[in-house]
């Protein structure tokens, strides 16, 4: 066997059985051979069998991360590089011609390292895929509308019960658009979804979607290691909420909290909806009214000068003492704005109340997509305006730190 022939398959070997589809160093290459190999490595560039990666191109040269760069910008950064921060990866062209494809039947995105395929390059799917973990109390499900996270949990793991095949986990997802914004994929990166047991590569694999997606800026911003101060909006409603608490908290000493309870996890019905149906939309309306109206501590209320009870006795709705509170105890210029307020917390109370009462057939349209996204922002409009309204009716309040991404409007708005 040529030098040439036998140094491209060492690049390969290494590739394939490195466990995660690493690059070789230069000076790994060196040291097994005392034989200088820059020209073969360069005519291996030339030929388009091999690549180069370097930290001029991804701060860690060990994975093949994005599409080799061009010939030319290539062979610059080989000369100019470290040779231990200097890898050599072979090429699809290559690996096509040597790749035993039936080793990776049932594993299809492992195929694809094997095959070539950067690691960060991302795949796109129908939401659908996530109602299997969503669904499932064996996983852990997280999802903040930006970047989520799937795993089974400790006990399932090592219960005897559950299938080796379902012991399975992604690392992270994230999302994608179309050009217009309009229509939401899961996007995931190869190299995580290459882990994933090989029936679940199977069940992916039969939901990916092809055209054109976008990633969404904060998923692709956190996979490249950039400091995230944008949250997504869901996110920064139970923020808001959580410093609406801290600010009642100190309107009178050893005070009782306007909300009774903040969830310390991202609820899943808070996420945009996976599926768009009627149930799903309503399981949403009635998350949101548990976590606003009936949330409402009415015990707050005590120390100030509105009626808990109406004039029979009875109690009075959450959402009727919210605006007398406000009414009563606020100095504000313009009406409008907690009166809109008021208005999106009664709204989600009367579409919550509609399908309480009535057997409604289910129903799938993609309006229900867009329905929730003017909701959701609509209540992240309410919740921030109630908060400003303490800040600037309460001395009280102004003491509490209101962290930056909801301070300055950071919010994904998608």
């Amino acid at each position: 066997m040529s030098k040439r022939n036998a140094l491209l398959e060492r690049i390969s070997g290494y590739y394939l059985n490195s466990g995660s589809f690493n690059g070789i160093s230069y000076g790994k290459l060196l040291l097994e051979n005392s034989t200088d190999h820059e020209k073969r490595l360069k005519n291996l560039i030339k030929e388009g069998l091999i690549s180069v990666n370097t930290t001029d191109f991804f701060v860690n040269p060990h994975i093949k991360a994005f599409p080799e760069e061009d010939v030319e910008k290539q062979l610059k950064s080989m000369s100019n590089s470290d040779p231990m921060q200097t890898c050599f990866y072979p090429t699809k062209k290559y690996q096509f011609t040597i790749v035993d494809k039936s080793q990776y039947s049932d594993k299809p995105f492992k195929l694809m390292l094997a095959l070539g395929e950067p690691q960060l390059f991302h795949k796109a799917f129908d939401l659908h895929v996530l109602e299997t973990y969503r669904n499932d109390p064996r996983y852990y499900y997280n999802n903040n509308d930006v970047v989520g996270r799937i795993c089974i949990k400790d006990e399932f793991y090592q219960s005897n019960s559950v299938q080796k095949k379902d012991k399975t986990s992604l690392t992270e997802f994230g999302f994608a658009f179309d050009f217009d914004m309009n229509k939401r994929v899961v996007a995931a990166f190869v190299c995580d979804l290459a882990s994933l047991t090989p029936e679940h590569q199977q069940i992916w694999k039969s939901q990916m979607v092809t055209g054109n997606w976008i990633l969404h800026p904060g998923f692709l911003g956190r996979a490249l290691g950039m400091m995230q101060e944008n949250i997504s909006v869901s996110s920064a409603i139970l923020l808001e909420m959580q410093v609406i608490n801290e600010m009642t908290v100190k309107i009178k000493r050893k005070g009782e909290p306007f909300f009774k309870k903040i969830p310390e996890k991202h609820p899943k019905e808070l996420s945009f909806l996976i599926r768009p149906t009627l149930s799903e939309f309503h399981k949403f309306i009635h998350l949101m009214d548990k976590l606003l109206s009936d949330n409402i501590n009415k015990t707050f209320f005590k120390p100030f000068p509105v009626s808990i009870v109406d004039d029979e006795g009875s109690t009075r709705g959450t959402i009727a003492i919210f605006e007398e509170w406000i009414v009563n105890c606020f100095k504000i210029s313009d009406r409008e704005l907690s009166n809109n307020m008021i208005k999106v917390f009664r709204d989600i109370r009367h579409r919550r109340q509609k399908p309480a009462h009535a057997i409604i057939d289910d129903v799938f349209d993609q309006k229900y997509f867009f329905e929730q996204k003017e909701l959701m922002l609509k209540i992240y409009k309410a919740v921030r305006t109630f908060r400003l309204l303490l800040l600037h009716n309460v001395s009280e309040c102004q003491s509490v730190e209101v962290p930056s991404s909801i301070l300055e409007g950071k919010i994904w708005n998608f």
